[in-house]
């Protein structure tokens, strides 16, 4: 049987990076400051940009490395526990930031900025713009729920549901299932409706294949590491926040995405070599889904309060409180997590997308 710890080391540090992705929050955003800019660019923006990506592709890899003839009461199965696992524990984190912000909101003696709906659960917030696609047509915006970083469970909860429609593609298609679902995606035809965007059913529809054509990905990863490294540090060299800003638009993109997938495999070869000769914590790797889901709560606040104090003082001391604030945040949701499912394990299991028992 294959081993697959490679996905239990990834858990954490694939967390942590989407921590990052959120430390360059509109507080820091309202600081001059050149440096700042491409400093906080390049560690929120630039480096973390393949995290999600390989959550989906992990996520769908999963769904069907062991099912890869997913039966009725196979897939039936699954949905039971993804119910637990992911359904429950997206309805209590919306409405624990729902209660937070309408605390906020009574304190301020201000009228709830936000009506309890459900559109609280689906897209109450904007990510990402409008634009047009390669033949003109327009697409929209894509969406998140009042929290915002779990855009990311209520795409995968959608393309749970349509898990046999990927099973279907992939086995009648083959190849061809991946360059549908690419070519819909780099062209922009999906237009986004209901904000639902197309990135999690390319990378989605990625893992799956790889999961139903039995690859060995880890192997795959540790046969590349070489050039995929080269290819990652090479483009982060070329990104814009670094010496890549004079690039036309269109190759910028494209060093972007190779940048994607070559830190895809990097992930995947280092997490690899580490497996393979130690454990992951269980902290670490059981408290992925809580620091995810809970981390925003945490960051904004520290992060107004460092640029309070940080807006009057040098960019060396910026620089130093940027990188401060999510490396705190992640402590504080560690211990969060660590008190919680000791002390009050079945109250917090579906805050740490566990069943509860």
């Amino acid at each position: 049987m294959a081993n697959f710890g490679f996905i239990t080391a990834l858990r954490f540090p694939l967390a942590l990076l989407v921590v990052f992705i959120h430390a360059y929050n509109a507080p820091w955003q309202t600081v001059e400051g050149e440096t700042l800019q491409h400093f906080a660019t390049f560690f929120s923006h630039t480096v973390p940009a393949f995290s999600v990506p390989l959550f989906f592709a992990i996520s769908g890899f999963l769904f069907f490395r062991r099912t890869p003839f997913l039966t009725p009461s196979l897939y039936g199965d699954k949905l039971r526990r993804r119910v637990h696992t992911l359904l429950i524990p997206y309805l209590v984190w919306n409405l624990i930031a729902f209660a937070l912000y309408a605390l906020k909101d009574i304190a301020a003696g201000s009228p709830l900025s936000l009506d309890i709906s459900p559109d609280i659960f689906w897209g109450c917030k904007v990510r990402g713009s409008t634009g047009e696609n390669l033949f003109g047509l327009p697409y929209a915006a894509a969406t998140a729920p009042i929290q915002l970083q779990l855009w990311f469970v209520r795409d995968l909860l959608v393309l749970t549901l349509l898990a046999p429609l990927f099973s279907f593609l992939i086995r009648r298609m083959n190849w061809g299932a991946l360059l549908l679902l690419g070519g819909i995606y780099y062209t922009h035809l999906w237009g986004n409706p209901g904000g639902l965007s197309f990135e999690g059913f390319w990378y989605f529809g990625l893992g799956a294949w790889c999961g139903i054509k039995h690859i060995d990905v880890a192997g795959l990863a540790r046969r590349l590491f070489p050039l995929s490294l080269t290819l990652t540090l090479l483009t982060l060299l070329l990104s814009p926040s670094l010496i890549g800003s004079s690039l036309p638009p269109t190759l910028r993109l494209l060093v972007a995405e190779v940048y994607n997938y070559a830190a895809i495999l990097t992930a995947i070869g280092l997490a690899t070599r580490y497996a393979a000769c130690r454990q992951t914590p269980p902290l670490l790797a059981d408290s992925s889904f809580f620091l995810y889901a809970s981390h925003t709560i945490v960051l904004l606040p520290l992060t107004t309060a460092a640029v309070s104090f940080g807006s009057t003082q040098g960019e060396a001391i910026q620089l130093l409180l940027f990188l401060t604030c999510p490396i705190v945040a992640v402590a504080i949701c560690l211990t969060a997590f660590a008190f919680l499912t000791r002390y009050l394990p079945k109250l917090s299991a579906p805050l740490c997308g566990k069943p509860i028992r």
